[in-house]
């Protein structure tokens, strides 16, 4: 094993996050994209485990003459030596500023400098055990030449606070970023356009410069764009500026990010109907073609059916669907509570700011309405079973004849016809499948689920065999199992979105699922791979409650394979447009509109890329949302209390009250303070947020959105308010404070602490 790699190893790119850690990850990612990088060089885990610059002498000598080189060369004389722990930098989790980087000048700092950053990660290690037990963890050493920058600053693409795709966010600071990052300074903020690099808002702070240019904004925009597009979601960057290029110097996925009440829906809504189905946001392809079917069909005709001629327009929210409750109110009209499931109960006005809206007992115009719709759709809701199985086994012929079909020998015509088709697939299967849902549902209420529950062993569902299988073949790795999976199992998905990877496009690398495979890595540790016991078929009322029960799952994953051919068409689409100059890569396509996408291959009409490029970005955004199945539409206004007032940058949302602690020193913990207690002081460095779990909430005369403090307490989700001048003499302890963070206000309450 080589436990030593430099920038220039052609390997580099085969070193996974295990081996090099989040942040030598993300130095890799970097250069993969070709961008400028300060040289450097990484001692995998295993080196830094065993210490090996003490055994390993040749080890030693290589690091030892790649810093000399690096310091001769270097204008700024000096080397960084940073931790790369593999629990550094993931994208729902961080141990931001928990563990050391130092700088040397000199060789001989080397190696009781890289003693010092392995021990101190141990030691904290030690202390966060319970977190991390059941999860990988190790540490790298990277060793980076130190770029004395004119400017320097961090980059999220996307204000973590407010977050709206349309903008990217940057603080800088004159000088180098460990100024910013600490958490002292007041740097100049600025908000642009990544997809256009358009200087959009510069509020000039007492450290930062005063302008920026246009070459810099570029540079920023164009690096944030590539690296986002290759994380596949919101991105923090760190770089430098010497004048005349940038250096980035640090990239890793934004850990905790508030969405902007803009974007929230503008009454009660929910995605219930669609979460189970569309697990990443839905890209634009995706929402003009697929999902207005859905909507069609299982809802605009349930409505229909209902006497109701109500146009749905849905809400999207963080790349999902969400239907106002409205919507479901009418569908839902004179049912009776004990018909509806659990989830659907929470539609109700006990857990939402809807008008009440009361069930009847009976529900007899509820059952009026389903014998009318019986009447109208007989076939399918009567003999939904046999019915089920005349389409399937039409389909299963259609599916044999598109063997045959060779994609890149279309022609254009063809190519649309081959789509055309296969909507109208979606659109049969959508008319059987809502009766399916509701006679299953009948079923399974009936008694379904306790028979099935009690044989589920004996008669396991398509997705508890499929699961199955592809654990076993990860434990495995039989070359056996591998054929059945691409044979039978290629088309799954954990979504419905076309550009979700595939089971067999993610097994031959030809895409990727970073959810999927933790997800697998953790879950397959506790699945047995022993084989399924032969199916016992049972009596013919068991079997006729199975199917009833499994139908549901049996008719998604038939649709999964309409979809399959369907991306496979929008693939070969994207490769020709490539072909033609109207995309630069055949990934872009997801991000067209089908309008865009058939008038392109139709007409060959150009398209904007610009456009193309934002709603990319948007995509990406809104991976960091957090995306609630129901939100609760109220009016949120800032609750006014009688007291001095002082207001300052809120860096990490919430609210709280409670009693002040007034120190120039966070890390002495005052235990007496009643909780919630709040912390009142200069600044925190990043060697100071271990800290922050003793508070409940944190004031500070300086620091920004961006610095490690902020980053962290946005993680823990304690309210913290910066830029607040002079709060250490204006609060005393044992004060009663009201902190809204999301507005950055602070008041000293008048009344005593139980009145507020």
């Amino acid at each position: 094993m080589n436990y030593w790699i430099v920038d220039d190893d052609k390997e580099l790119v085969r070193y996974s996050r295990l081996e090099i850690g989040g942040k030598g990850l993300g130095l890799v990612r970097l250069k993969r994209q070709s961008l400028t990088v300060p040289s450097f060089g990484i001692i995998v885990r295993e080196g830094v485990k065993h210490r090996l610059w003490y055994a390993n002498h040749e080890l030693r000598s290589s690091i030892m003459e790649w810093c000399k080189r690096t310091l001769n060369k270097s204008s700024s004389k000096k080397l960084v030596v940073r931790s790369s722990a593999y629990e550094e930098d993931q994208r729902y989790s961080s141990f931001a500023g928990k563990f050391l980087t130092e700088v040397i000048t000199n060789i001989d700092e080397l190696i009781p400098t890289l003693d010092k950053v392995a021990e101190h990660y141990d030691m904290v290690i030690e202390g966060e055990r319970a977190k991390i037990s059941a999860r990988p963890h190790g540490l790298a050493i990277i060793l980076q030449e130190y770029i004395s920058g004119d400017i320097s600053g961090v980059c999220f693409s996307a204000e973590p606070m407010n977050a709206n795709p349309h903008k990217a966010y940057c603080e800088i600071v004159v000088g180098n970023n460990k100024l910013l990052v600490d958490g002292e300074t007041q740097p100049t903020r600025i908000c642009f356009c990544p997809s256009t690099a358009e200087l959009l808002e510069i509020q000039k702070g007492a450290d930062g410069p005063e302008h920026l240019s246009d070459s810099l904004l570029t540079a920023l925009s164009d690096g944030l764009m590539k690296m986002e597009w290759d994380y596949r979601t919101a991105l923090d960057m760190e770089w430098t500026w010497d004048g005349k290029r940038i250096g980035f110097l640090q990239v890793r996925p934004i850990t905790a990010i508030k969405p902007s009440q803009d974007l929230y829906p503008k009454e009660c809504a929910t995605c219930w109907f669609f979460d189970q189905r569309f697990v990443e946001p839905i890209t634009p392809i995706t929402r003009t073609t697929l999902v207005p079917l859905i909507l069609q069909k299982a809802i605009n005709e349930g409505l229909d059916m209902r006497g109701q001629s109500v146009t749905v327009e849905p809400y999207y929210f963080g790349g999902q669907v969400y239907l106002p409750h409205r919507v479901y109110f009418n569908l839902l009209e004179g049912c009776p509570k004990w018909w509806l499931s659990s989830d659907l109960k929470l539609l109700f006005s006990n857990n939402c700011s809807c008008p009440p809206r009361k069930m009847r007992l009976f529900g007899i115009h509820f059952w009026m309405d389903a014998f009318r719709s019986l009447l109208k759709h007989g076939r399918d809701a009567i003999f939904v079973l046999y019915r089920w199985k005349q389409w399937k086994k039409q389909l299963m012929e259609k599916l044999h004849q598109r063997d045959k079909i060779e994609l890149t020998a279309l022609t254009i015509g063809e190519w649309v016809n081959q789509w055309e088709q296969w909507q109208k697939q979606s659109e049969e299967f959508l008319e059987i499948h809502r009766w399916a849902i509701l006679w299953s549902s009948y079923v399974y209420r009936l008694g379904g689920k306790y028979i099935v529950r009690g044989k589920e062993k004996q008669y396991p569902s398509i997705t508890t065999r499929a699961n199955h299988l592809l654990i076993t073949y990860l434990h495995t790795h039989d070359p056996k199992i591998r054929n059945l999976l691409f044979t039978e199992y290629s088309h799954r998905t954990e979504s419905l979105d076309f550009m979700s990877p595939r089971w067999g496009e993610w097994l031959s690398g030809e895409e990727h699922n970073e959810i999927f495979e933790t997800q697998l890595i953790e879950d397959k540790k506790n699945i047995s791979t022993k084989a399924f016991p032969a199916e016992e078929r049972g009596n013919i009322l068991y079997r006729m409650f199975s199917q009833f029960v499994h139908l549901r799952e049996e008719q998604r994953f038939v649709w999964e394979k309409i979809l399959y051919e369907q991306k496979k068409l929008l693939k070969e689409a994207g490769r020709r447009l490539v072909e033609k100059g109207i995309l630069n890569d055949p990934g872009e396509i997801w991000f067209m509109t089908w309008q865009e996408l058939s008038e392109s291959l139709k007409e060959g009409k150009q398209v904007n890329l610009t456009n193309i490029l934002a709603r990319r970005h948007q995509w990406c955004v809104e991976q960091a949302f957090t995306k609630p199945s129901f939100i609760n539409f109220e009016t949120n206004p800032l609750i006014d209390i009688q007291g001095d007032t002082w207001l300052g940058w809120g860096v990490s949302g919430g609210r709280v009250k409670g009693t002040a602690y007034v120190t120039n020193n966070p890390t002495l913990l005052q235990t007496d303070i009643q909780r919630p207690r709040i912390l009142v002081t200069p600044c925190l460095n990043p060697g100071q947020t271990w800290s922050l779990q003793y508070w409940d909430g944190v004031l500070l005369e300086r620091g920004s959105e961006l610095s490690h403090p902020a980053i962290v307490a946005r993680e823990m989700d304690i309210p913290m308010i910066t830029n607040l001048p002079e709060i250490t003499r204006k609060v005393h302890t044992g004060d009663i404070l009201y902190i809204d963070a999301t507005y950055g206000k602070v008041t000293r309450s008048q009344k005593p602490y139980e009145e507020i």
